[in-house]
């Protein structure tokens, strides 16, 4: 009688290996902020998945490529119009870090995922 255990590290993993998994962050407005806010989400590299929006106002969300809200090198990612609702998929790079802009007037929530 002969037999054998076969032993694997190999994992089933949703959506990609081990560490590629998306992050998320939400935030929601109560009443009309009235002045815009920066979040940063991310320092260094990293990629965007998605972006979803539920508002009825219409501004702008912006997601920067920065560092920090004063980085001299940073570049637009993306500016998002809030009255469309829904989610819009990005999967975009970014190599500085990850910064939200909300601006005044937004009242709704968004989330946002990344890696």
């Amino acid at each position: 009688i002969g037999g054998f255990i076969l032993i694997s590290d190999n994992k089933a993993v949703l959506g990609g290996q081990d560490g590629e998994a998306y992050n998320s962050t939400s935030t929601r407005a109560m009443g009309t902020p009235a002045t815009r806010e920066f979040r940063q989400v991310k320092t260094f590299a990293g990629e965007v998945g998605s972006v979803t929006v539920a508002s009825s106002t219409a501004v702008y969300l912006t997601l920067w490529n920065a560092t920090s809200t004063t980085d001299t090198g940073s570049s637009t990612i993306a500016v998002i119009a809030t009255s469309t609702t829904g989610s819009l998929i990005f999967e975009s790079a970014f190599g500085r870090g990850l910064i939200v802009e909300r601006p005044a007037g937004f009242v709704g929530d968004y989330v946002i995922t990344w890696r």
